[in-house]
């Protein structure tokens, strides 16, 4: 336990643990060595040292994987796993969007995401994203962005059906602020849907310091089921359902993370195009039966999160 030099960003507590240590930013060479530590009181772990917003932006280079016109562009295979997730965000998606439906993508990044509610009988988008780029990206779409942080869009209170916060959660700088304020942007019945990775389970615990959930500096907070059902429930939603997810992205990170590890220049790393080794998609795929375990666990890499108001 340490006393020195931090102080919890939720409960304001000074008491921590430090989970994990030497984490650098495999993927981009953004910042220096990191350190993940929970707070002995609220149990939140954060990102230290914490960044700044303009540090924040700074992270986000312009070949960060949702800034690039069309994700599922990158490589060939990425169409198969892009159909198969489509698929299966069909299926949980269609009792929760009705046609008409009003929503807000937190984090929209390209706009393609967007696109997919569309699809499913979503018809009034909207989406938030700090990068110039990705909000150019999302317009050329016929999207209407707020270009921003997600604490500065204004918009009538109760008045989406569902908001959407796709990988980002551990992205904030103020989750108790943003998720009061994603609250009351739902309407009575509506729902917030996101997708987290899962600091509980079993890769992160395996991996350490290597982890592809780490992904400093860009998160800044982790959760395991508890810390983010607590949060929610706190927000002010009445029910939070969290379910292990069958993927395999941070298991792949994680072997990419430990092989870059000793790249000198990680900024200029040859090896990597969009922060991914040539054939990561193939790793994705062969990953999967090392997932079925932890899967049925409930300690898979990756949440996904339904909280209704």
């Amino acid at each position: 336990m340490n006393i020195i030099n931090y102080k919890c960003r939720l409960c304001s507590n000074s008491s921590y643990l430090t989970e994990t240590s030497q984490i650098r930013d495999w993927e981009f060479g953004i910042g220096g060595e990191y350190e993940y530590r929970k707070c002995l009181r609220c149990r939140q772990v954060q990102l230290h040292p914490f960044p700044t917003i303009e540090e924040l932006m700074i992270a986000y280079p312009e070949n960060y994987s949702s800034h690039v016109p069309e994700a599922r562009a990158r490589r060939m295979l990425y169409d198969i796993l892009f159909f198969l997730a489509n698929f299966g965000l069909r299926r949980k998606l269609q009792k929760y969007i009705k046609r008409g439906a009003k929503v807000l993508d937190v984090g929209c990044g390209n706009g393609e995401f967007l696109l997919r509610l569309k699809e499913i009988g979503a018809e009034t988008l909207q989406g938030i994203d700090f990068s110039e780029k990705a909000v150019n990206l999302a317009k050329n779409k016929r999207i209407n962005v707020f270009q921003g942080l997600f604490v500065d869009f204004q918009d009538e209170p109760s008045s989406y059906d569902a908001v959407f916060m796709n990988n980002y959660i551990e992205h904030m700088l103020n989750p108790i602020a943003e998720l009061q304020k994603a609250r009351e942007l739902i309407r009575s019945g509506g729902i917030l849907v996101g997708e987290t990775p899962n600091f509980g389970s079993v890769d992160r615990k395996l991996f350490g310091r290597y982890w592809g959930g780490n992904h400093v500096p860009r998160h800044t907070f982790q959760y395991d089921k508890k810390q983010l059902t607590t949060l929610l429930l706190n927000a002010g939603f009445k029910e939070v359902f969290i379910t292990s997810e069958l993927n395999t992205g941070t298991i792949a990170a994680s072997i990419q993370n430990y092989l870059q590890r000793n790249i000198a220049d990680l900024r200029n790393n040859p090896k990597l195009k969009f922060g991914r080794m040539h054939g990561f998609e193939l790793l994705l795929l062969a990953m999967i039966p090392f997932n079925i375990a932890p899967f049925f666990l409930g300690k898979s890499g990756v949440m996904k999160f339904i909280a209704v108001a």
